[in-house]
């Protein structure tokens, strides 16, 4: 399945591209992704993604929006199953500043 991620400031800076499409097994939810990620960028995206608390994942400093087709407006994990979040085919998933 491919999941689509468009990041915005400041994950951008971090990983230096606007877009990626991530071609995940089926079943996953937004840690899956979030893990794939870090993964593949390292410590400057975990510093982001990783709360020093307790070393679980937290969005206090980046926003993780989904849209989803046929669905009107992008979705905030918080308002959904946060991280256990199931993710369909062909989501967009967004990570953003959350202030903006």
């Amino acid at each position: 399945m491919n999941i689509n991620v468009k990041y915005l400031f400041p994950i951008k800076k971090i990983v230096g591209r606007d877009c990626e499409t991530f071609e995940m097994n089926q079943d996953i939810n937004v840690a899956n992704l979030v893990e794939e990620m870090a993964l593949k960028y390292g410590e400057g995206f975990k510093k982001f993604m990783v709360s020093s608390e307790n070393g679980k994942f937290t969005t206090g400093r980046v926003s993780i929006g989904i849209q989803r087709e046929g669905v009107i407006g992008t979705k905030r994990i918080e308002f959904l199953n946060g991280f256990d979040t199931r993710l369909m085919n062909q989501d967009l998933v967004l990570l953003y500043n959350p202030h903006a």
